[in-house]
């Protein structure tokens, strides 16, 4: 039986740590997630360039991360995968551009234009902000890169508001009627 349960233990020991390591974390529940939506606006002045969206994976490598071509509807897609975090756009000559390269092949290349930093599709903000989605719009230049948008636009969602004042003024109702009835 002892050695049975040193056994258990020695294997719990061990498994657990490779079991937890597939468990999403528990969110903040003083925080919330707010979807951030970034498209290019001229992205029709280069023809000729093919613009791809390349994720910064851990410690700023892209190994595991996906490369997403941007689109006609030109919106900078990011690799949904938790591990990869902000994405950088590059500019590539059609010429030179092959669907198979991986993210590291086109940092590390001297055909690629970066044109955009750090772009982000979500923002971690405590409960009480009032924004619910974020629109940034970028202008490209292939002569510089810019992680700062050319516009900005914020949604809003005041119902975090409504949900604190209704309680507040039911209370000031009960309040002002137990006053009257007692006079």
């Amino acid at each position: 039986m002892n050695k049975s349960m040193f056994i258990l233990g020695i294997f719990l020991l061990i498994a657990l740590p490779l079991v937890y390591a597939d468990v999403p974390s528990v969110p903040d529940p003083t925080h919330k997630t707010i979807s951030v939506v970034n498209n290019i606006t001229n992205l029709n002045d280069f023809p000729d360039y093919v613009f791809v969206s390349v994720s910064n994976g851990p410690a700023g490598g892209s190994s595991m991360c996906e490369v997403i071509p941007i689109g006609q509807d030109q919106i900078i897609e990011i690799a949904a995968y938790r591990w990869c975090g902000s994405a950088d756009v590059y500019a590539i000559k059609k010429s030179d551009y092959n669907q198979n390269l991986t993210g590291s092949q086109i940092i590390n290349s001297s055909m690629a234009i970066k044109v955009l930093s750090g772009i982000t599709n979500s923002e971690f903000l405590p409960v009480t902000d009032t924004r619910s989605t974020i629109y940034n719009e970028y202008k490209i230049n292939l002569s510089n890169s810019t992680d700062i948008p050319h516009k900005q636009v914020v949604e809003t969602d005041y119902s975090f508001y409504l949900y604190l004042i209704i309680p507040i003024f039911a209370i000031i109702v009960v309040i002002v009627i137990l006053v009257k009835r007692r006079q």
